[in-house]
């Protein structure tokens, strides 16, 4: 449930997002790659 809601937040185009901090890259890579958030592993 909580990924879902990051998910959420980081498609979000009115939150200013510039990085994503997460072991679990697979489950965000579409979405930072759509938004072009850069993720920290």
């Amino acid at each position: 449930m909580v990924d879902c809601l990051i998910r959420l937040m980081l498609d979000d185009r009115n939150l200013k997002i510039n990085y994503l901090a997460t072991w679990n890259e697979g489950d965000f890579d579409d979405v930072c790659r759509k938004r072009r958030i850069e993720i920290i592993g």
